[in-house]
């Protein structure tokens, strides 16, 4: 399989690049690479060679990134040049003296100076799942009688200015996360840690796709045709779909770890059936690793745990997790109505919990490479904290023993999606 390399640049005080290693041992290489900072306009201007072994064309994009976390490829949107843009993508063709522009001001807030780093990426056009910040798109407009469920990829995420609201109605939006390392579970001075939090190294050394929303009561009926027998009082439309168990999402024929696959009436194995894709949970270490998003911190915006589930103690909880200290109603909330995570992934943190493919253990720091988790137990996994839970349970490190059997009126899912 075709990967893809990086060419990489450290923007000093000054303004000046240095160039970094190419990434991966193929015969597609981005060199040569200059960039500069108009002094005025605050432009980012980038050259490049751009060769392979074919002179086949490639998808060539650029990745921001602050502190080593990316600012979002919704925030790298206004270029010109040899660059392949988010909103119409078209691949790049192979020469030297490849240009690229990016209007940084008109995309972006932040500063352009000490501690960033520009990544110039090239890709295949024939691997482009498995481009990291690739999003995919599940069309379930054809409801529950459709042959099939068309998938696409983009690069561009979703409009949430959209007032109709198509990424929590007729499109189940993923996004594709790349391989690295981070720390599970919390430390012991947390506020809220749990003795299950075991704070232990996970290298996650291959890509997967995971859920950028909760999946909605709407797209649930799209595929299945009704909601849970369980949700007697819909939430509506536009929030996540509750009263799921593992059992319901997955069936009871199968076991995983020991089998990955699912009973065909279930969502899951109905979506597999007209997609041709390996939907799943997403596996817990993929959850967290996607959940925290480069940010050790008990939040993933930084921040430690609120000390209580007011308005006044909770500030810093409110903006990104939706929860007994902040909830109107007796329900969940629509899903993206708090700020998203530094992958642009929404209500990872608050709103449902969400089910995971693990069972679970107290201790798992024995499992720190691509985890699984036990292969054996007698309860799954939920993550998350919820619109009903305290504020100690609004964390990323967060985690709940779970019967598969059981369903709860807080409980949903997000999807997931393992790559080879």
């Amino acid at each position: 399989m075709k990967r893809i390399v990086v060419a990489s640049f450290l923007l000093s005080a000054a303004g000046a690049f240095a160039a970094g290693d190419y990434v991966g041992a193929v015969p597609l290489v981005v060199g040569n690479v200059r960039a500069t900072v108009d002094s005025g306009t605050h432009l980012l201007r980038v050259t490049y060679d751009l060769t392979n072994e074919n002179d086949e064309p490639a998808y060539v994009t650029l990745d921001v990134q602050t502190n080593g976390v990316s600012i979002g490829w919704d925030k790298v949107r206004t270029l010109s040049g040899d660059v392949t843009k988010l909103s119409d993508p078209q691949p790049v063709a192979c020469g030297t003296g490849k240009s690229l522009v990016w209007n940084a001001p008109a995309d972006w807030s932040g500063n352009l100076g000490s501690g960033v780093t520009v990544n110039v990426k090239a890709h295949y056009t024939n691997a482009i799942a498995r481009i990291p910040g690739v999003y995919m798109k599940i069309d379930v407009s054809g409801g529950a009688d459709a042959a099939s469920y068309p998938v696409s990829y983009v690069f561009a995420g979703p409009d949430l200015t959209d007032a109709t609201k198509p990424y929590a109605k007729d499109f189940i939006w993923l996004r594709c996360i790349g391989p690295g390392s981070f720390l599970m579970g919390a430390p012991t001075g947390e506020t809220g840690r749990r003795a299950n939090e075991v704070l232990h190294g996970v290298t996650m050394t291959k890509p997967f796709y995971i859920g950028v929303f909760e999946v909605t009561e709407y797209q649930y009926k799209q595929v299945m045709g009704a909601l849970p027998s369980g949700l007697t009082a819909p939430w509506g439309d536009e929030k996540p779909v509750t009263q799921c168990s593992y059992n319901i999402l997955r069936g009871t024929t199968y076991s995983w770890p020991a089998s990955s696959e699912v009973d065909a009436s279930t969502f899951i194995g109905r979506l597999r059936a007209k997609t041709g894709l390996a939907f799943d949970l997403p596996t817990e270490a993929q959850w967290e690793y996607s959940c925290r998003a480069g940010v050790q911190a008990a939040l993933h915006n930084g921040k430690d745990a609120a000390t209580g589930n007011d308005e006044a103690s909770s500030w810093w909880m409110r903006y990104i997790a939706y929860f007994k200290g902040n909830r109107v109603g007796s329900g969940p909330a629509a899903v993206g109505t708090k700020a998203p995570n530094n992958w642009l992934l929404y209500d990872m943190i608050g709103n449902v919990y969400e089910l995971v493919l693990d069972w679970y253990a107290a201790d798992v720091s024995a499992y720190k490479v691509d985890p699984t988790g036990p292969a054996t137990g007698t309860s799954r996994i939920l993550r998350s904290g919820a619109y009903d839970a305290d504020y100690n349970w609004e964390r990323s490190a967060f985690r709940l023993d779970w019967k598969p059997a059981s369903t709860h009126q807080a409980l949903g899912f997000r999807l997931g999606m393992s790559l080879d």
